[in-house]
């Protein structure tokens, strides 16, 4: 396989340099996820990935975000109203669905204009005042 002994002692000394290499990255690696930040970063990724792919989070994901429109919601539940036989039932299930369909809002309209975008925004924000609260605290202690 090798022609003289250079030529083994050549090619000795450049797999010890890859291997130094590999080595050199994989202790840098390493060293990024001994960090409690960024697993907690993959963490997150990994879990929302998961998420993502499951599908009843995907339909629940879709009508909070506008993809599905209060309008069909509506209607769907108008017709599935429609199908009980007692006249209260019906009056009940159709007021319902026109409620969830209102709380979705349209297809069309800006997103962010819904009732439920409009809740999931307060309380974002009150969280968000929440821990801004907490940070001052916590440096205040400091």
């Amino acid at each position: 396989m090798y022609k003289s002994l250079d030529q083994f002692r050549a090619e000795k000394e450049a797999a010890r340099s890859d291997r130094d290499l590999y080595t050199n990255a994989l202790a840098t690696r390493w060293e990024v996820l001994q960090n409690p930040r960024t697993r907690g970063i993959l963490l997150r990724d990994a879990v929302s990935d998961a998420l993502m792919s499951w599908k009843p989070y995907q339909r629940v994901h879709d009508l909070l975000h506008g993809r599905v429109s209060g309008e069909m919601v509506s209607s769907v539940g108008m017709a599935a109203a429609g199908l009980h036989r007692s006249w209260t039932k019906r009056l009940i299930y159709t007021g319902l669905s026109l409620l969830a369909g209102k709380a979705m809002g349209r297809n069309g309209v800006p997103e962010g204009t819904s009732t439920l975008s409009a809740l999931a925004k307060g309380i974002g924000s009150v969280v968000r005042r929440m821990r801004e609260r907490r940070e001052r605290r916590r440096a205040e202690q400091a």
